[in-house]
């Protein structure tokens, strides 16, 4: 029996005559995809949406995403991850499985994560960069509001990063 997510994104890229292509791109739960982002290049541009307005005590996301070789994609997020108050302790998880293919370029631009007082989260990132692949990615962790105006009440989060390059690690955090 297959996991449960409240939010799912499967998205795989592929290059067709010279040219980056979106072959798959699904969706599941509070978790969606923007239609293609016009821009003035060839290069296909999409949001990555949460719909949920912020992630509730328990819930659990994932995001897979793949780029076949000689490929180039950008990816944002549309708004932080908003980690709200956890009263049962009940840690919220953020899953992200990234493989990119021999020569391809992934433009990965995650906005931060706030939690919330007494939030409890838990985000995995997994990269895996090909033979000559290149990776843009940015994200980050800030606060989030409180009563007291007092930063960083979350009760726990962890943020774990591994990047691997041709099988190798080359970055864990």
């Amino acid at each position: 029996m297959s996991e449960q997510f409240e939010g799912e994104i499967k998205m795989s890229f592929v290059e067709r005559n010279g040219r980056t292509i979106a072959k798959d791109t699904y969706h599941r739960g509070n978790s969606r995809i923007s239609s293609e982002i016009p821009t003035t290049g060839s290069i296909p541009y999409y949001f990555l949406i949460s719909t949920g307005g912020g992630y509730v005590e328990g819930e659990k996301y994932l995001q897979q995403i793949t780029l076949a070789d000689n490929t180039h994609a950008i990816l944002t997020t549309q708004t932080p991850n908003y980690i709200y108050k956890c009263e049962n302790r009940l840690v919220t998880t953020q899953d992200n499985v990234v493989k990119v293919g021999e020569n391809a370029v992934l433009e990965y631009y995650l906005d931060e994560t706030i939690p919330y007082r007494h939030a409890c989260y838990q985000q995995d990132t997994e990269i895996s960069l090909g033979k000559g692949s290149k990776l843009i990615l940015t994200d980050g962790l800030t606060s989030g509001w409180s009563p007291d105006d007092e930063p960083f009440q979350y009760r726990q989060v962890g943020v774990k990063t591994r990047i691997t390059v041709d099988g190798h690690l080359v970055y864990n955090d």
